[in-house]
């Protein structure tokens, strides 16, 4: 079971008592949440945070800049962040450690700020441990910006303050229904599991069916932030194997049993629950006998008196129905 590790000092340091709740809460999020890694930098975009942590995007937006700001973390547009100190509180001591974190290095964009801070801090980790010659960084650096001085602030007169994110609006259903489109879609192409967005967009669908409700989408956001931080395969079998593990564990039926049990409630032919009577376009004292229209069955059931369920040599559903209905095999239905 992977865990983060949270030193005790870190309810009594002073940085961190200067912060808001927000701010401490997704600092320890970042450390024991579900995209950290050994080198402490991923990618976390905004609507991953915003799903498993149920804030509103100014919320959201305090807490980084916060964090950001007393140099606990460093963040770029993408959404890759990097917690600067922890390899330094949280080293890696074995070479497989070591190969994990080369491998985690190499998928940070280089010409990231995040990638920058980087490599110092993994370069001294693998010097730790004696494997400084491990990983090779063919790129030029870029100059981290150095910060300009600023005028002393003109002194304003004290006003009193909301706590961040205290009126912010919260994370409704559209707001986050249009986030988790717009963050998957991103995710599956820029990880090359599909060529467009339109191919992204199929491939989740079949992906949230398979998991079902409720909270499908939540739960597919987190399996794409463990894949993007575990996965160093087929990012696309990836997430099947995991939601098939899902399921497997929790008991839920599979998408190819939800489909079986459908297609055993689907159109049979019969004549259950039709009032008597002749209809239109029938011959007369034909009524009440097979006339095609539809009857809702159970896989487990019984048809009734008229009719009953059967499995053919295909597999599939056989319907047989009393008085003049057809029988249809499931190619039929």
């Amino acid at each position: 079971m992977s865990y983060g590790k949270v030193k005790e000092s870190f309810w009594t340091d002073k940085k961190m008592l200067a912060l808001s709740d927000d701010a401490r809460m997704l600092a320890l999020y970042l450390l024991t949440g579900p995209h950290r890694n050994l080198i402490g930098c991923m990618r976390v975009p905004d609507g991953y945070l915003l799903a498993d942590l149920r804030w509103s995007q100014a919320r959201l937006t305090d807490a980084i800049a916060m964090l950001s700001g007393c140099h606990f973390i460093c963040r770029d547009d993408e959404g890759w962040t990097i917690i600067l100190n922890q390899l330094k509180h949280d080293p890696f001591k074995v070479p497989n450690h070591a190969k994990s974190a080369i491998a985690l290095a190499n998928q940070v964009p280089q010409e990231s700020v995040v990638f920058q801070h980087l490599v110092p801090r993994l370069k001294a980790a693998l010097e730790g441990i004696g494997m400084a010659s491990a990983w090779h960084v063919d790129t030029i650096a870029i100059p981290l910006p150095s910060p300009e001085p600023s005028p002393a602030p003109e002194p304003e007169p004290a006003k009193e303050t909301p706590s961040a994110g205290a009126d912010a609006p919260p994370l409704t259903a559209q707001s986050f229904e249009s986030l988790f489109w717009a963050t998957a879609r991103r995710t599956l192409v820029t990880k090359g599991a599909a060529k467009d967005e339109k191919r992204a967009g199929g491939l989740i669908g079949k992906w949230l069916a398979a998991i079902g409700p409720p909270d499908s989408k939540a739960i597919l956001l987190r399996l794409l932030a463990s894949a993007e931080a575990n996965c160093q395969g087929d990012f696309t079998a990836y997430i099947t194997q995991a939601i098939k593990d899902r399921n497997n564990a929790s008991g839920k039926p599979s998408q190819d049993q939800r489909l079986k049990s459908g297609l055993a409630r689907a159109v049979a032919e019969g004549d259950g629950g039709r009032p008597e009577g002749d209809y239109p376009g029938e011959p007369e004292g034909n009524s009440g006998e097979g006339r095609g229209y539809v009857r809702t069955v159970d896989l487990a059931g019984e048809l009734g008196p008229d009719g009953e369920v059967l499995f053919g040599s295909s597999g599939g559903p056989t319907v047989r129905s009393g008085g003049r209905g057809a029988e249809t095999g499931a190619d039929e239905l």
